[in-house]
């Protein structure tokens, strides 16, 4: 009711973006959006098997990666479609894993071929860890923005994603990566097609250069600096 109309509401995604302009608050404010930036200088590709050497990773495999903050977000993020998608997929590829990152404290469960790496040390593991990856599975029912989905494509790695959450903005491609409809079947034959297609066709260093042409800190920055001129 009382809320300043001459302020102006910054969105990071598409996704923000048509919430805020639905919102009762936030509706009659001048809305724009902005995505939040990424030190593109940091976060680039580095040499996959170098990267699995350092880690202790098979060479010849196909790695899926998935991560969270906590197990107590797993339904949000999308723990049980990784895990469906994952398990689809090396019933096709039997030389598949699924590695999982993030604060699983009491999370028991075990399943075939999936790995819990526990928290990263350092963003400098982090970056080995997106690196030795193949498809970043990032299936969150709910993401006002992804900062591992732009993290892990700043590194080259292509990511699959959910329609209409914050990720979906940063597949300015389809070489970058696929966006599924929930509602949709997600554990179809033809999705299985289009991650196998998507491995075939990742080019890292072009997945780099296409999220530095458009969230690096300079790219962000410029458009600050237009608004508020």
């Amino acid at each position: 009711k009382y809320l300043d109309k001459n302020i102006k509401i910054i969105a990071t995604s598409n996704w923000q973006l048509d919430n805020s302009k639905k919102s009762f608050l936030l509706k009659q404010n001048k809305i724009l959006k902005i995505p939040l930036p990424i030190n593109t200088n940091f976060w680039k590709p580095f040499n996959k098997l170098e990267a699995r050497k350092i880690l202790g990773w098979e060479k010849d495999k196909t790695y899926f990666l998935f991560g969270f903050s906590d197990i107590s977000k797993r339904f949000i993020k999308g723990l049980d479609i990784t895990l469906k998608l994952f398990q689809n997929f090396n019933l096709v590829n039997k030389r598949s894993k699924l590695n999982i990152f993030g604060h699983l404290l009491n999370f028991r469960e075990k399943y075939e071929n999936v790995n819990f790496l526990g928290r990263t040390e350092s963003n400098e593991e982090l970056k080995l860890i997106y690196a030795a990856s193949d498809i970043l599975l990032a299936p969150s029912r709910q993401e006002s923005f992804g900062q591992i989905c732009l993290e892990a494509l700043s590194c080259g790695l292509p990511i699959v994603c959910l329609k209409k959450t914050g990720p979906e903005d940063f597949l300015i491609n389809d070489k970058m990566g696929i966006s599924l409809d929930i509602n949709e079947d997600l554990y179809s034959k033809d999705v299985i097609n289009k991650i196998q297609n998507l491995l075939n066709v990742t080019d890292k260093n072009e997945i780099s250069k296409n999220i530095k042409k458009t969230y690096s800190y300079k790219v962000i920055a410029d458009g600050l600096i237009k608004i508020f001129n």
